[in-house]
């Protein structure tokens, strides 16, 4: 069954099938009461388009024009004779007749008005007037009781919407009538019907309650047609602090803000388009006095779809949001400003990273940067942050202080960059977590102090004091030893030789100190660098130095972009360093590195606590040596842009490496 109940009334009688009328479809709309007396029409009519219902004439309908539901004479139990159709009519429409007998009091139930009082008709129950009153909610009894008064002493019909509380404790809400019946001139009896109306109720307050909702609601709802119409428009509400203009019957392009009418039709053609979505867009509409304002639009296509079967738009004012979005972004624009010339001129190199794979990726930087580094600025952005850092300094970043950073840890610690002429820009670093928009950490902000002044002021103090130190002391030691045994001479006409030797000796010393700060003193001079062998370089260094008993091997082919004097200086230092410490006859080897080379010994080595200390001026085991020699060592690798470190030999030994050198 649909929601249209159709009923057929078999007979001519216009008084009861009008009452009928008035029963079913007054009470409930779903109902619609057709009529037919003719057999042959009758069957045309329920052959061609079968009825939800029939309800026969009988007999006391046509002659008394009982009530709906009440076609026969009622039972004592409330139950008419008619036939079952009738019984289903009244179960469908939720209808009952009642009669009572004025003198007596009597009153006759339906099966209907049974079942509307949650009462079985085979039950024992007296309906009576007075019965039937106390069914109704207190709050209502008086009511009814003044109507069938009237009714009563006046003849006056009533129609009257009550609530109910039936047998079993339900409360409905129902539609009750009454009218005279006449019999003489005189009232002998009242004849009525009652209908259960609790689900229009139910529908009205729903009803109700949707139109306040609407009426208060913060959204302008509209219904246009697929030519862009407005078939409907909700009331304005009281939440809106503008008044919106009423399109219906119009078109609303007219009144959308010119910047925005190509959006909002391409907006209409997508909802047309693609009937299961939902489309958004923001636009500005006119009020009734000529201002714009900003609205939210939220629109579904339902043409051809009950029971909106149009384009249903629900707009909201967004007017508000939209001052606060244009204030956040003229703010957010204001500080990207101010960002953007602290990041360009601020004293110090700065770099904004984020993170592809685990690695930091230049996303930005500024231009003092790009102009130490010797790049243009287009030329760093997009590459790998370690491939602006010498070998050391990468390894440290890509090992431990970018996940650091990330962590929320500040982070701070020498680097050295590289520009392009491979000269090493050493810089003081403060990395700090970049987040972004959502809070979410993708990457750093990087800055670079350039130090490399402060460093090599460092380092030439450094110089001066280990001059001065050597000047001080080991200086005039052996001066004071030439001096001594020199008097010793001069005082004795037979002097022992030895004296003259050991000022020999002394002297020779002098002489080493004093090459060797020389070499300290000039070690951090610019450089002039050329392709040399490796090999070629350490057998010349092995040349220069008495090596005794001791041996020699070469264990690689590589050369190196260096200045010939100096390596062959480090070579030097090394071999002799190797030689002087050996309790006896040792081998040193020169051998290849990944990034460099290695010198290695097969003396008794350098323990790990003292490899730190061993490239300080003046650290030295023999007493007989400077301490200077693997000082230089570490100059001559500054002065290349190499690093050096000691560790344990292949057999024990000392083992140098040389590394971060580069192709040749």
């Amino acid at each position: 069954m649909g929601d249209t109940v159709r009923v057929l009334y078999l007979g001519d009688d216009p008084a009861v099938a009008d009452l009928l009328r008035q029963q079913l479809e007054d009470g409930d709309e779903r109902f619609v009461v057709e009529t037919a007396s003719d057999p042959e029409e009758v069957a045309s009519s329920i052959d061609a388009d079968p009825p939800d219902g029939v309800v026969p004439a009988s007999e006391r309908a046509r002659r008394e024009g009982c009530g709906a539901g009440t076609t026969a004479e009622p039972s004592e139990t409330g139950e008419t004779g008619d036939d079952e159709l009738l019984r289903q009519t009244e179960r469908l429409a939720r209808v009952g007749g009642w009669e009572v007998d004025v003198e007596t009091g009597e009153q006759r139930w339906t099966r209907g008005t049974y079942a509307i009082h949650g009462l079985d008709p085979d039950e024992p129950f007296e309906p009576t007037l007075e019965a039937g009153v106390e069914f109704y909610h207190p709050d209502d009894r008086e009511r009814i009781e003044r109507a069938t008064a009237r009714c009563i002493e006046s003849g006056e019909p009533y129609e009257e919407e009550l609530r109910l509380i039936t047998a079993d404790g339900r409360h409905r809400w129902v539609r009750t009538s009454g009218e005279p019946v006449y019999e003489g001139g005189e009232i002998h009896a009242i004849r009525g019907a009652i209908q259960d109306i609790t689900d229009r109720k139910e529908r009205e307050r729903e009803l109700h309650r949707y139109e306040a909702m609407l009426e208060y609601s913060p959204d302008l709802i509209v219904v246009l047609d697929e030519d862009g119409t407005v078939d409907y428009q909700s009331p304005p509400s009281p939440l809106f602090d503008w008044e919106p203009r009423s399109l219906v019957g119009e078109t609303p392009f007219e009144q959308i803000h010119p910047e925005d009418r190509s959006r909002v039709i391409d907006h209409f053609e997508r909802v047309i388009a693609a009937p299961e979505e939902i489309d958004k867009i923001e636009l500005r509409a006119e009020d009734v006095n000529g201002e714009w304002h900003w609205v939210e639009s939220r629109a579904q296509n339902f043409i051809g779809r009950e029971p909106v079967d149009g384009i249903l738009a629900v707009m909201r004012d967004i007017s508000e949001r939209k001052e606060y979005e244009q204030e956040l972004e003229r703010q957010t624009a204001e500080l990207e400003a101010q960002y953007r010339y602290l990041f360009e001129e601020a004293p110090i190199m700065m770099v904004l990273t984020r993170t592809v794979d685990g690695e930091p990726i230049v996303d930005d930087c500024n231009q003092r940067f790009a102009d130490r580094l010797g790049y243009r600025k287009n030329e760093v952005l997009d590459r790998k942050l370690a491939s602006f850092y010498t070998n050391e300094s990468a390894r440290k970043l890509l090992e431990d202080g970018y996940s650091r950073a990330l962590s929320g840890k500040l982070v701070s610690a020498d680097r050295e960059l590289l520009t392009t002429e491979g000269e090493r820009v050493e810089t003081l670093l403060r990395a700090v977590p970049r987040r972004m928009a959502d809070g979410e950490l993708d990457g750093t902000l990087a800055m670079y102090v350039d130090i490399s002044r402060r460093k090599a002021i460092e380092r030439e103090k450094t110089r001066l004091e280990e001059v001065n130190r050597v000047l001080s002391h080991d200086l005039r030691n052996p001066l004071n030893v030439a001096q001594g045994r020199v008097r010793l001479a001069i005082d004795d006409d037979d002097a022992d030789p030895e004296h003259l030797a050991v000022v020999v000796d002394a002297l020779e010393r002098m002489e080493r100190l004093i090459e060797d700060l020389l070499e300290l003193a000039r070690t951090d001079d610019a450089i002039e660098t050329e392709r040399l062998s490796l090999a070629t370089l350490a057998r010349e260094a092995w040349r220069n130095v008495e090596t005794g008993e001791s041996g020699f091997r070469i264990e690689t082919d590589t050369s190196v972009e260096a200045e010939r004097t100096r390596v062959t200086q480090l070579f030097e230092n090394l071999f002799r360093n190797a030689i002087e410490h050996g309790d006896e006859a040792v081998t040193v080897t020169v051998g290849e590195l990944d990034d460099g080379f290695y010198i290695e010994d097969t003396g008794p080595g350098i323990p790990e606590a003292d490899r730190e200390r061993v490239f300080e001026a003046g650290y030295s085991t023999n007493p007989d040596g400077t301490g200077l020699g693997l000082g230089i060592v570490k100059r001559v690798c500054d002065a290349h842009g190499w690093t050096v470190r000691v560790t344990a030999g292949t057999d024990g030994g000392a083992r140098f490496e040389i590394r971060d050198v580069g192709p040749a």
